[in-house]
């Protein structure tokens, strides 16, 4: 019987989380500051130049700016916050009852083609 984390998952979190909020980042509205950049024609035209350049320190607040660096802010510590708790519960002398010292194993089925059986396993 394998021992149960405390933080059931929390390698996957601390994997997958970053890449979750970079997604949610992306879909986020484009701050002012950040120029639209075009494709250029290759015919030597500014084509390729941003359009228009706002000053990112004219005073003018973007709500799209503080938007993103909130939701990066939540993202990271709620990173953080995991990876204190991984390492508050890391014990050194660990090892379980096969005599391995692997903690907070995640080791489930995940696909099968023909006779591959592929597993997600992090420890």
């Amino acid at each position: 019987m394998p021992h149960e984390s405390a933080l059931p998952n929390i390698l996957t979190l601390l994997t997958f989380l970053p890449l979750v909020g970079a997604i949610v980042v992306m879909c986020l509205p484009r701050p002012r500051d950040l120029a639209e950049i075009h494709e250029g024609h290759g015919d030597g035209s500014n084509a390729g130049e941003p359009e228009s350049h706002v000053d990112p320190d004219d005073g003018s607040d973007d709500p799209a700016r503080t938007l993103v660096n909130w939701t990066s802010l939540v993202f990271a510590g709620i990173n953080f916050l995991l990876s204190i708790g991984l390492f508050t519960l890391f014990r050194s002398n660990y090892q379980n009852a096969s005599g391995r010292n692997m903690q907070f194993v995640e080791n489930v089925p995940w696909m099968n083609i023909g006779l591959a059986h592929i597993r997600y396993h992090l420890g």
